[in-house]
């Protein structure tokens, strides 16, 4: 009987040890699979930053393309005005009013000559 119980026991034993192995063997593998998952998820995000970024990106550079385009186009019209202002202070000082009337009859021939 002894022998039995022994041999029993051994048994079990065996039956044991491949029940941790397979249970190590199993945890193995679910360790492995959330590694890939982690790997996967790591790599997704950062997919998306990089998007997120290149978005970002682009919409700050067309702004900053609207904000030059805007500025530039201010800066036109003051120089623009600055220059009919200065321009029309030089005619006023300059011209006297023969100067004026000479002027202005030209310009009046070269329109009328322009539209007609």
């Amino acid at each position: 009987m002894a022998e039995r119980v022994k041999e029993e026991s051994a048994e079990s034993g065996k039956e044991m040890q491949k029940q941790i192995d397979a249970a190590r063997s199993e945890s193995q593998q679910m360790i492995e699979q959330a590694r890939g998952m982690a790997e996967r998820f790591r790599e997704e995000e950062m997919t998306k930053a990089r998007a997120e970024i290149k978005t970002e990106r682009e919409r700050a550079e067309a702004d900053i393309k609207r904000e030059r385009d805007g500025a530039i186009e201010d800066l036109r019209r003051e120089f623009a005005g600055l220059a009919v202002t200065a321009a029309e202070r030089v005619i006023e000082k300059s011209l006297d009013k023969s100067a004026h009337k000479v002027l202005i009859d030209k310009v009046l021939e070269e329109s009328s000559k322009g539209n007609g």
